[in-house]
């Protein structure tokens, strides 16, 4: 006897639909309503790599024009792939909106 092997069953990568692609990924549309579309690298210095979560990246920025160091989440808008992704990403936001300003509690800006 030997070594049994089952034929080379390749698995095609599960594609889940973004909600907001016609086509493919839509680079100009909008997560968050009613919100003005900041250039971030107009107001801020990215710096070094903080962390990586499900959606985007955490970078270390600079404000330009008051010398702030803040943290810049990234979100990637391929990655929000089902419209429960982009609901949990409005969650995050409207929940940090609420948030008592605290030296130990995350603030949002912008």
């Amino acid at each position: 006897m030997g070594n049994c092997c089952a034929g080379s069953a390749t698995k095609k990568p599960k594609q889940r639909p973004n909600p907001f692609a016609q086509d493919g990924y839509q680079a100009n549309s909008q997560i968050l309503k009613n919100q003005p579309k900041a250039k971030i690298l107009d107001k801020y210095i990215l710096g070094r790599e903080l962390g990586r979560g499900e959606f985007g990246i955490t970078y270390l920025c600079t404000d330009k024009e008051t010398g702030e160091t803040l943290a810049c989440k990234s979100i990637s808008k391929k990655k929000l792939r089902t419209a429960v992704d982009v609901e949990d990403v409005r969650r995050e936001v409207a929940i940090m909106k609420h948030l008592p300003e605290h030296p130990n509690i995350v603030t949002l800006n912008g």
